[in-house]
């Protein structure tokens, strides 16, 4: 398997990425999919995505378009959210015609439509809606994405400012063709790995920044996981998508004014656009805190906010907390714009002494925004729910 690997890496090494569409597709795709698959490397995400302690999506469409391999008009995806009021964004390879529906009647409005200066078929296009109420397998449609691209992805955002949606800062969004004075030159390249292609904005909020860019039949930004000369995914962001022609990155912008870089290395991208969606002040980093009696029993306790899972705790035994009380404190940006219900959650077992909790209290930076000193009880038959507007 090694020599066969070796010599389809010599096969597609050099200036064989620049080839295009002409180039023999079956052996890059093959490559593409067997380094992925050895190398571990995701993507594709679960059908939906439950908002954590380190991130607002709450949401990610999945369909043919999130595999690894390119599919022929792949233009539909299917989107679960489980929140209210999420901007729900689709970003894909299309015309200056396309459109977007849904099967929830979304009403999509066209934020970018850019094409690529260096590759001109190509033409790059963001849309947003406010989806007030949960989705449930939305089927989202983008009207005309390209034969031979992973044509789109749409993913929702929770705790976005719903008045302003976009940083208003003139950088942007930034769209860039590459090759290109603006953009840089890369290219996909087995042996070394050539050049990097970017982007940049200037922020003036607390963003979710999510980077689209556009690659010609190569490998996803970072080039191939097994060259020797290393593999340098996009600093600082995430994959939503990632495919040898079309991949989707974000990354959370805090401390304004802030200058975002996305930097693509070693693959045949052909435009990048930057965007930044303004995030509401309720979803800044907040801690709570309390303290609680008796919490020795590794996981025995499940913390929830607005019905998401938060934490479980201690994250060990604790046998130095047996009959005293302990201060407990967690980091979220799960907070929301009004009501937030926080509940604790006694396990079924270690019911002999009832794990009570007292002076707890939720601050955002410097604000304290709930306190309740009031010792309560927390065991196997009492929960405890704070309930408290932000």
């Amino acid at each position: 398997m090694d020599a066969i690997v070796h010599l389809l890496l010599i096969l597609v090494a050099g200036d064989g990425a620049r080839m295009g569409l002409t180039h023999a597709r079956l052996v890059r795709l093959a490559l593409v999919i067997f380094i992925i698959s050895m190398a571990g490397v995701a993507v594709a995400l679960p059908r939906s995505v439950k908002a954590d302690s380190s991130s607002p999506l709450d949401g990610m469409g999945q369909g043919p378009c999130n595999s690894a391999a390119p599919v022929i008009n792949c233009r539909t995806q299917l989107l679960t959210t489980s929140q209210s009021n999420d901007v729900v964004i689709v970003v894909a390879e299309g015309t200056n015609s396309t459109t977007v529906s849904d099967s929830s009647g979304l009403s999509f409005v066209q934020r970018v439509s850019y094409s690529s200066t260096t590759y001109p078929p190509l033409t790059m296009v963001e849309f947003y809606a406010v989806a007030a109420f949960p989705l449930n397998n939305d089927n989202i449609t983008v009207s005309d994405a390209p034969r031979y691209t992973n044509g789109m992805q749409a993913f929702a955002i929770h705790g976005a400012d719903t008045a302003s949606l976009f940083d208003q800062d003139p950088s942007i969004p930034a769209t860039v063709s590459c090759p290109g004075p603006d953009c840089g030159n890369c290219y996909a390249d087995y042996n070394t790995n050539p050049g990097t292609c970017s982007a940049s904005i200037q922020t003036s909020a607390r963003d979710f920044v999510v980077a689209t860019t556009a690659i010609r039949d190569a490998l996803p930004c970072g080039g191939y996981p097994t060259s020797p000369a290393g593999y340098v995914p996009p600093p600082g962001f995430t994959h939503i998508l990632a495919s040898d022609t079309f991949e989707v990155d974000y990354t959370l912008s805090a401390n304004p004014p802030n200058s975002v870089e996305f930097d693509c290395n070693a693959t045949d991208a052909s435009a990048i656009v930057l965007d930044a969606i303004v995030m509401s002040s309720a979803t800044s980093p907040s801690t709570i805190s309390w303290q609680g009696f008796d919490w020795d029993g590794g996981s025995e306790t499940t913390l929830t906010l607005n019905d998401q899972f938060v934490a479980s705790l201690p994250t060990v035994d604790s046998p130095q907390n047996a009959g005293v009380w302990a201060g407990f404190d967690v980091n979220t940006t799960m907070l929301v714009p009004g009501l937030n219900t926080l509940t604790f959650t006694h396990a079924q077992w270690d019911c002999g002494v009832s794990d009570n909790v007292q002076n707890f209290q939720v601050t955002s930076g410097s604000t304290v925004v709930y306190s309740n000193s009031t010792e309560l009880p927390l065991d196997c038959n009492h929960s405890i729910t704070y309930t408290f507007t932000v």
